[in-house]
């Protein structure tokens, strides 16, 4: 059985970054065809119009490779609840512990993220990966 893993929103904004370095372990992890949710990609679009100030057509052309390349999951009223349930015990902001009880979901055992404390175990299940840390 292979492993799963999760991408948060951060990963796929620095597949767009100046950093070479950050945008280089972004595209590989991308690559890999993790999954990432639709909370994931409305953030990601969010930001594209936002910050990056990217026009319609090329963040629907972005989507459409996610799309190709990552298993994207939805959520329902049961994982919203988990995600209420998971802020309360592990004091997360909501939205990403929408995102911790989506990877749950999906049983996936990594979580890369750079926003969560990197290493942190959840429900014994999904363990917090920083890929961008330098220790």
């Amino acid at each position: 059985m292979s492993a799963k893993a999760f991408l948060d929103t951060n990963i796929l904004i620095y597949a767009l970054d100046q950093d070479q370095i950050k945008k280089q372990c972004a595209m590989h992890l991308i690559a890999q065809g993790h999954h990432i949710s639709i909370q994931v990609l409305n953030e990601f679009a969010s930001v594209c119009f936002k910050k990056l100030k990217l026009q319609p057509n090329q963040i629907l052309s972005i989507i459409d490779l996610l799309e190709r390349m990552a298993d994207i999951l939805d959520f329902n009223t049961q994982t919203i609840r988990h995600a209420i349930e998971l802020k309360q015990r592990y004091k997360l902001q909501y939205y990403d512990s929408l995102i911790v009880a989506t990877a749950l979901g999906a049983k996936c055992d990594t979580l890369y993220s750079e926003d969560l404390q990197h290493g942190l175990i959840i429900d014994n299940q999904l363990q917090v990966i920083n890929p961008f840390r330098l220790d």
